[in-house]
């Protein structure tokens, strides 16, 4: 996690009373700690939502997060493992890699950056402000 993060969330963004069966302990403050070294973790369930629908919910939930929040995407979409990696890239936001669910659904860990790229509205694959071509090119 990078040094200006400071991940924290509240234990109510964990999908089970425990969280055990994400991988998770609780803390004394009620908070939870990913066992593989991130701090905390929100779980965003995408379930079978084709990729355009999957970032759609995935960028509402983190639009309200702070900076280093780690956020669990569950996807069994067969481009997210493609699509997510690229998607951080595009934003700003940090991939912090796949791995399976107990049930075998793929998941995938994000953190959330400071000043993520804006994506357009209902297009989050698109740059808000796309560069512009250059000179003496055209835009198709």
């Amino acid at each position: 996690m990078s040094s200006a993060c400071a991940a924290r969330l509240p234990a109510t963004s964990r999908s089970s009373a425990t969280g055990e069966s994400l991988g998770y302990s609780p803390d004394m403050t009620g908070r939870t700690r990913h066992q593989a070294g991130h701090e905390t973790h929100h779980l965003v369930d995408g379930g079978d939502l084709a990729c355009g629908e999957l970032l759609m919910r995935l960028v509402s939930q983190m639009s309200a997060l702070p900076t280093g929040d780690v956020v669990r995407l569950i996807a069994t979409d067969p481009a997210a493992p493609l699509d997510i990696p690229a998607w951080c890239h595009l934003t700003g936001h940090r991939y912090l890699g796949p791995g399976r669910e107990s049930d075998g659904r793929a998941h995938y860990d994000l953190e959330v950056c400071a000043r993520p790229t804006a994506t357009r509205p209902g297009q989050p694959w698109r740059r808000a402000d796309p560069t512009p071509p250059p000179e003496g090119t055209t835009s198709p």
